[in-house]
């Protein structure tokens, strides 16, 4: 069962999390943990900013629909990109409107 639907307004079923608000604008689906990493796909409103945080682990990111914006290098649909131990505060940004697939590595592992 695919968590697009979900994000998309689509009724929910059992085997998909229902999205949380992470800040305005910007949603997530927690697909769950497995072997210490996790994964979880995120829908940005445009004007969406990722909420300032530091990256304890590496992560890995896919560009499902849309545009992100990483260091003011643009990411579209089908653009992959890493983020490697660093502080991703205000480098994560939607101007039009994102949906995108995030796996990374859990701290502590």
């Amino acid at each position: 069962m695919s968590a697009i639907p979900a994000l998309l307004g689509a009724a929910v079923t059992e085997t998909v999390p229902a999205p949380r608000r992470l800040a305005a604008g910007l949603d997530v689906v927690d697909f769950g943990e497995a072997e210490g990493r996790a994964m979880r796909l995120f829908r940005c409103q445009p004007g969406a900013e990722i909420p300032a945080h530091e990256l304890a682990r590496p992560a890995l990111l896919y560009v499902m629909d849309g545009e992100l914006i990483q260091n003011d290098h643009r990411l579209r649909m089908g653009s992959v990109s890493a983020l490697v131990n660093r502080t991703a505060a205000e480098q994560l940004r939607s101007e039009r409107g994102c949906l995108f697939l995030l796996v990374h590595e859990l701290e502590g592992r």
